[in-house]
């Protein structure tokens, strides 16, 4: 399956997202490929960012469900949100790490397997 992490620039929380996906991914044999963009890579490299190529498509905020919906098309029913926010200019910390990570396995169903 191939999965997609949005967040406001592609360069932290979708980042991180789509690398404990990855590594969940690998570690439990599941057949997951996850990648990253911004909001803004999506203006700016829309011929090639092909959303329609990915079943899931997980955005950090909710605001995000709604644009990808009504400018770019994507349906409802992939769009998942995390809803963890971005605080700019201020590296990830250990806790937003552990929210993101705990929030991938979640939408996984794989929190009781990795404990």
């Amino acid at each position: 399956m191939e999965y997609l992490f949005i967040c406001e620039f592609g360069k932290k929380r979708s980042v991180k997202a789509a690398e404990i996906a990855n590594e969940i991914s690998r570690r439990n044999k599941l057949n997951i490929n996850a990648s990253y963009c911004g909001m803004g890579d999506l203006e700016d490299n829309l011929s090639s960012i092909k959303l329609d190529k990915y079943d899931r498509i997980i955005v950090m905020e909710d605001y995000m469900k709604e644009i990808l919906n009504k400018k770019y098309k994507v349906r409802l029913s992939i769009i998942e949100s995390l809803d963890i926010l971005e605080f700019p200019g201020i590296s990830l910390s250990l806790t937003t790490n552990s929210l993101i990570e705990s929030k991938v396995r979640e939408m996984l169903n794989l929190n009781e397997v990795l404990k």
